[in-house]
């Protein structure tokens, strides 16, 4: 939302042209996550270990 306010009011070209390549980029990104997420791509976060399961071997 603030990017596109941001377009609107800015008079240098300099920076309108910096803000349209950053949503280029972040757009980019996020396709690139959801992506993975549809995929089901994601690794196990780190985690402790069970330490009763290894008791009871």
């Amino acid at each position: 939302m603030m990017d596109g306010l941001a377009l609107g009011v800015s008079m240098r070209r300099d920076i309108n042209t910096n803000y349209y390549r950053l949503m280029l980029e972040v757009s980019k990104f996020a396709e690139n996550g959801a992506e993975i997420m549809n995929n089901r791509w994601l690794e196990k976060p780190p985690s402790a270990v069970d330490r009763k399961a290894l008791a009871r071997l």
